[in-house]
């Protein structure tokens, strides 16, 4: 089901870009308070996820461009100008539909998923 309430850029957006809700989470953290650094374990703690899965995930927020720091001095929110105006926008549908944005992060994850586990089928020639 293909919700109207989220328009095509910010669907887009999400499917390309959003890979999980850990860390489509991570980044609204990051959004809210921009002048706080955020470590591993803290960014952990918050998201109920492994100190490693919470490094991973402020590795990869650096690398999309939406996170500048180093382990052990931490990272800040840091978006570009046209890659912010987007991230409001995507916040402002997570946190207005939460389910349909929820369930979009998911339907990518599950298909991948489901493209990996498909490789390993045996189909009859």
């Amino acid at each position: 089901m293909r919700s109207r309430q989220i328009p095509d850029e910010v669907r887009r957006f999400v499917t390309a870009g959003i890979p999980s809700i850990p860390y489509m989470e991570a980044l609204l953290i990051l959004k809210a308070r921009p002048a706080l650094p955020w470590d591993a374990p803290q960014l952990a703690q918050r998201l109920y996820v492994s100190e490693p899965a919470a490094a991973g995930l402020l590795a990869e927020l650096q690398a999309a461009g939406v996170a500048d720091g180093a382990p052990g001095a931490g990272y800040r929110y840091a978006a570009a100008l046209e890659l912010a105006a987007m991230l409001d926008k995507v916040e402002h549908c997570y946190t207005t539909h939460l389910v349909e944005m929820t369930a979009l992060i998911h339907d990518k994850s599950d298909h991948r998923a489901r493209q990996f586990a498909d490789a390993f089928r045996f189909k009859k020639t």
